[in-house]
């Protein structure tokens, strides 16, 4: 759904939101790549990880 550059992407959570609704899914798996090939999730992944994982209970909430 998102490309990034070398070293950042920018992920909306609406964005997902928005698929998730068109294809009336009951769940969604989110994976992304390290270039580097580093395998430990960093400081932003744990971050927008956990703003997705808040956002999808709202709206789970909402529906």
């Amino acid at each position: 759904m998102f490309r990034g550059i070398l070293n950042e992407t920018s992920v909306y959570p609406r964005e997902i939101a928005k698929q998730t609704l068109i294809y009336n899914a009951v769940s969604v798996i989110l994976v992304h790549n390290h270039p580097s090939g580093e395998c430990k999730p960093s400081q932003q992944d744990i971050l927008l990880t956990n703003k997705l994982n808040k956002y999808w209970h709202l709206l789970m909430l909402i529906f």
